[in-house]
Formats: structure tokens, C-alpha cells, sequence
């Protein structure tokens, strides 16, 4: 699948830096198993997204003890039910990289990718990304993944195949409730009007994702 997602020249640049960190140490696609200890994965994840761009901007979960509490109490309790679904890229060891997904019946969700920027230049973060897209194929009962992210998504567009599209359908009932949905088109009007309206995000099927474009 990657071969067939990832034009040859990308594909062929992304060894190509996965050679150049081998040759400054031990380099290893990781997975978390069973057996493994999910606090450690979990604390790690954490760590690196508050070392970068989103603990500069207060964004990452770290930032805020309460938004900490919450990913840690929510992320162990997927790992209790065997929902929760990590994969990275260690170097000497040590986390550079890490891919969090919350699975859900046969679905994948992309939670939250994190990399080490001190490593950007080797782009642990799209190593971990198509590490995750096999691990992902790998899974039994997982049909289809969904990146969370913006449809148009320059980096994911170019690292999965597919997508699954979305219709919302809005039935207003009684009186009332046709009278509301009768505004929806000159609300949805005025809102153009006033801002951008996001494009609503495609979902993915096996094989198919949506990521963020901020990755390393």
C-alpha cells in the first residue's frame, strides 16, 4: 500500500533520511503491545507534544494540568479496553516519535501525532505516520481510519489513497422545528459572509486516513 500511496521520490527521500539518523544511532519502529506498560507510552507521547511547537503556542494536552488529567485518565482507560493504538520511532532508546489513535468498533481515529523537533530534519514524524499506516493494515478488525484533520491536508492527501465522504441531513420536526431548519440556508449565508467556512472532512477506509500536515 505505501508503495502504491507514496510517489517513488518521496518514498526513496524518506529512506534516504532514515539512513542518514541509522548512521548516528540505533533506530526502531516501536508498537505498543499487550503486554506493555500504556503510563510509559502514554507519558511519552505527552512529553514530546509539549516539547514542540504545540507546548510553545499552550496547545499541547501537557499544558494544562487539567487537560493532562483528562488525556491521561482517557488514554489509560482505552488501553484497559484494548482501544488504545500507539506506534513510534525510538532513537538509541529514546521516544523521538509518536502516533496516538483511539480505536472504536471497526474504526481508527487519529488522536494526536507528536515528534521530537530536534530530529525534524530526518522527519521522524512522517516515519512514524507510515509506520502507523502498516500497523494499521495489520489490524483485524479495523476496517477504515479517520485522521481528524482538514480534508485538503497537503501531507495526508499525498500519504493515503482514499477517502469516505460525509452528508449531514437536518429534519426539523413539528412546527417549530421545520420553521428552524427553514433558516439553516440563510444562516449558513450569513456565516460565509462573515468567515471561511471549513470544507466538512472526508473519512477513510482501509487504507485510508486523513493526518495533519505538521508533521516533521
Amino acid at each position: 500500500y505505501i508503495d502504491a500511496a507514496m510517489a517513488s521520490p518521496w518514498r526513496k527521500q524518506l529512506r534516504r533520511r532514515e539512513r542518514r539518523l541509522q548512521e548516528r544511532g540505533k533506530v526502531q519502529l516501536v508498537a505498543l503491545s499487550p503486554g506493555d506498560d500504556p503510563r510509559r507510552w502514554i507519558d511519552d507521547f505527552l512529553r514530546l507534544e509539549a516539547s514542540g511547537w504545540k507546548g510553545r503556542l499552550g496547545t499541547a494536552l501537557a499544558c494544562s494540568e487539567g487537560n493532562r488529567r483528562f488525556a491521561v485518565e482517557a488514554l489509560r482507560a482505552a488501553a484497559q479496553r484494548g482501544r488504545l493504538h500507539m506506534v513510534g520511532v525510538d532513537f538509541d532508546g529514546a521516544p523521538i516519535a509518536r502516533c496516538c489513535n483511539l480505536l472504536a468498533g471497526e474504526a481508527s481515529y487519529a488522536f494526536r501525532t507528536a515528534y521530537d523537533e530536534a530530529f525534524a530534519a530526518y522527519s521522524p514524524g512522517l516515519m512514524a505516520e507510515v509506520h502507523s499506516i502498516r500497523e494499521f493494515h495489520a489490524l483485524p478488525s479495523v476496517a477504515w481510519m479517520d485522521s481528524m484533520t482538514d480534508p485538503n491536508n497537503e501531507l495526508l492527501n499525498r500519504l493515503w489513497k482514499h477517502r469516505r465522504s460525509y452528508q449531514t441531513l437536518l429534519v426539523g420536526t413539528g412546527v417549530w422545528g421545520e420553521l428552524w431548519t427553514s433558516t439553516v440556508p440563510l444562516l449558513r449565508w450569513a456565516k460565509r459572509r462573515t468567515r471561511r467556512v471549513p470544507e466538512p472532512m472526508p473519512a477513510a477506509g482501509k487504507g485510508q486516513s486523513r493526518e495533519p500536515a505538521w508533521l516533521a
